[in-house]
């Protein structure tokens, strides 16, 4: 539009200056995408350190009954040793009383 204030008596209009328009921010709009970009691998992140934190407490836990079965095995075989050595000390004495 032209600017009108030339005319005797008429209606002064005037366009509107570059700084009243409301001017859309090209690098904010594309910088949106980069931020939820972020964000989404910030999230992403944060949830695989969280499972990562869970698988671990998951091998403590684990590791922790391995070693208890491996300490159950270990008593059973020693218990297993002290039956069998009473076994054997047993048929020997009844192998001795038979011999007469």
């Amino acid at each position: 539009m032209a600017d009108i204030t030339d005319m005797p008596n008429g209606p002064s209009i005037e366009e509107p200056q570059s700084q009243d328009m409301p001017q859309h921010d090209t690098t904010a709009a594309s910088q949106r995408p980069a931020d939820d970009r972020v964000s989404n691998l910030e999230l992403e992140n944060t949830l695989l350190r969280k499972e990562v934190a869970s698988l671990n407490e998951e091998m403590v836990s684990v590791v922790q009954r391995a070693k208890e079965a491996e300490r159950s095995k270990h008593n059973f075989l020693s218990g297993l040793d002290v039956c069998s050595f009473k076994l054997v000390k047993k048929q020997h004495s009844k192998q001795k009383l038979r011999l007469p």
